[in-house]
């Protein structure tokens, strides 16, 4: 790979606005944020190095400021927006109220005057064209010109923000109460007669390390080494900017605007970043495992995008899609949102309805029976990564469902083992097990009708011991049990009930009778238990005529009713084995 070609230089402030080029501030950047504190921070800073300048050092460090110059006729500021731009604040307020300053001191390079504070300002002054853009194709960037740039402007009657604007994430107010801060400091300067002083100071002895790149992506890899104190730029934030700039009409931006809003909604209601759908989406275009970082895959897609509308619409269709994952209704979806591998499954799912594929049931069915196989066997990704990236392809191109099944059925060929550890860890202790919540919950669903509610997998969730753990403190209600065997199977499937909260809570090490009375909503746990496979319990007390207690035997007999309903869930025989504690 080339090297990047990197310049880092020593800029005052002078330096950092003489060039002809225009700092951009991309899209993806976060408005203008600073508020009092931050101004006032840089002003005693500054201030404080003005006026020891004589008896310590000369100069002021500013910080950092990472730039893309790609020859676009920009430099993209990567980081320092937030520097930049309230210095370009303050020379409009310098150039608009301070016209006379140094007006009585000889001209030389170290002295500015009002003409050298509006070369900084300006590139062409006539039409108000400013050396820094902000987030062009949005409307700061206009906002910024009306209120800062334009030459006509005034500060000395500022528009006072409140304390309720100032909280609001429209950067306007913040661009005016920056304005406001400088005009007061400045005035106070101009009285004690040192205001002119004080400005060359700034010129020419503040200075930053101006970093200089040729590539985006270089770029965004410095910014995140350097800046361990803001907050990184996310793939979103950089993916929107490469669509931005590709949008070359009003019509484009604001189509673009109102689906990546629309994308931002879908994001926040189902508990999602918008950089989580856009690596879906990432996912749903290669097919195949990334080789480079999301921004720069995404880039390639957007560049090899001959129609910028198609895209865009391409994007939103696919957020779409992703909602339809979360508003689904069907028990299989239901069951692999609570898996580890939601980029992988996600995407699966998502691709299914944004290419409308034709046997969506029967592939959730196969989809759940790959990942849960590998899920309870306790695998991690390395195995089933390249499979996962297969089976995208495969709905993608709406392959029929036998070449899904063949893909599953390689994996699960190459990988023998996967399925026996699946078998084994179904027959070990499952309780410290992290599949057990998911599979249990994966289960009730099966007992479930279609159209039922999704459970949340959250405190809320907890597993009871049927026999509890501490059986042995209650040997009036538990005395009957073998310990022997109890210790052998107390952890095991057999003895597993699903309950919420409080219901678990009211269990604790109550005998069998007044726990089944607590899962039928008895005494002070209202309403029989919402779980299907722990009313079985129940179910099954109430048709034995004898009335006999839950005991070993009871746990044996659970284990191979949950084994056939997790035969079905994985689509092979689960066989019941002997504990092998």
């Amino acid at each position: 790979m080339a090297k990047e070609n990197i310049i880092p230089e020593r800029k005052t402030i002078s330096d950092m606005f003489s060039s002809d080029t225009a700092y951009r501030i991309p899209d993806y950047q976060r408005p203008y944020s600073w508020s009092e504190e931050e101004l006032e921070d840089l002003w005693e800073d500054l201030y404080e190095s003005y006026i020891n300048k004589n008896e310590n050092l000369d100069y002021y460090f500013l910080g950092s400021v990472v730039v893309v110059n790609d020859e676009s006729g920009y430099e993209d500021v990567i980081d320092g927006q937030q520097r930049l731009t309230t210095l370009m604040i303050m020379l409009n307020v310098l150039a608009k109220n301070f016209k006379n300053i140094n007006i009585e001191k000889e001209s030389s390079p170290q002295i500015v005057k009002l003409k050298k504070i509006t070369e900084k300002i300006y590139i062409d002054e006539e039409k108000d064209d400013s050396k820094l853009k902000l987030q062009s194709f949005y409307k700061y960037d206009t906002v910024f010109k009306k209120y800062i740039i334009n030459k006509e402007l005034d500060f000395s009657n500022p528009y006072e923000v409140t304390k309720k604007e100032l909280k609001m994430d429209d950067p306007t107010y913040k661009y005016k109460n920056t304005a406001n801060f400088f005009y007061g400091k400045f005035k106070e300067l101009e009285e004690k007669t040192i205001l002119g002083d004080f400005i060359n100071y700034i010129f020419y002895n503040v200075f930053l390390i101006k970093v200089t790149c040729t590539n985006r992506n270089f770029a965004i890899k410095i910014f995140q080494v350097m800046n361990d104190r803001g907050t990184p730029l996310t793939n979103a934030d950089i993916i929107k900017s490469y669509i931005r700039q590709r949008c070359d009409t009003d019509e484009l931006v604001n189509l673009f605007n109102n689906n990546w809003s629309e994308m931002e909604n879908i994001a926040r209601k189902n508990e999602l970043s918008v950089d989580d759908i856009i690596v879906f989406y990432e996912y749903f275009k290669l097919k195949e495992n990334p080789k480079k970082q999301a921004s720069e895959e995404l880039e390639q897609i957007i560049n090899n995008e001959k129609n910028i509308s198609n895209l865009i619409t391409e994007i939103h269709e696919f957020a779409l899609s992703v909602d339809k994952v979360y508003e689904s209704k069907y028990k299989e979806v239901y069951a692999l949102r609570y898996l580890p591998w939601k980029f992988y499954i996600i995407t699966m799912l998502s691709s299914a309805y944004k290419v409308d594929y034709p046997e969506k049931e029967n592939l959730f069915k196969k989809i759940r029976k790959f990942y849960y196989t590998f899920f309870v066997a306790g695998e991690t990704l390395n195995k089933i990564k390249q499979t996962s990236f297969n089976i995208i392809r495969c709905i993608s191109e709406k392959q029929p469902i036998e070449n899904i099944e063949r893909e599953i059925t390689a994996v699960l060929e190459k990988y023998p083992r996967v399925v026996q550890r699946c078998i084994e860890n179904l027959n070990d202790e499952v309780f410290y097990d992290k599949y057990l919540k998911p599979l249990m919950l994966t289960i009730d669903y099966e007992n479930k009708e279609d159209g039922c509610d999704f459970i949340e997998l959250n405190k809320n969730i907890h597993m009871d011991h049927i026999i509890p753990r501490g059986y042995r403190k209650n040997q009036e209600g538990w005395g009957y049990i073998n310990s022997e065997e109890a210790n052998k199977l107390i952890n095991t499937i057999g003895n597993m009930a699903l309950l919420n909260w409080d219901k678990n809570i009211s269990a604790q090490n109550y005998d069998f009778t007044t726990k089944l009375g607590i899962y039928e909503g008895k005494g002070k746990s209202q309403g029989i238990t919402t779980f299907n496979t722990t009313r079985n319990i129940i179910d099954n007390y109430n048709k034995d005529i004898n009335k006999k207690s839950f005991d070993i035997e009871h746990i044996k007999e659970r284990k191979i009713y949950l084994f056939s309903l997790i035969s079905k869930i994985l689509e092979m025989e689960i066989p019941v084995q002997e504990n092998i504690n």
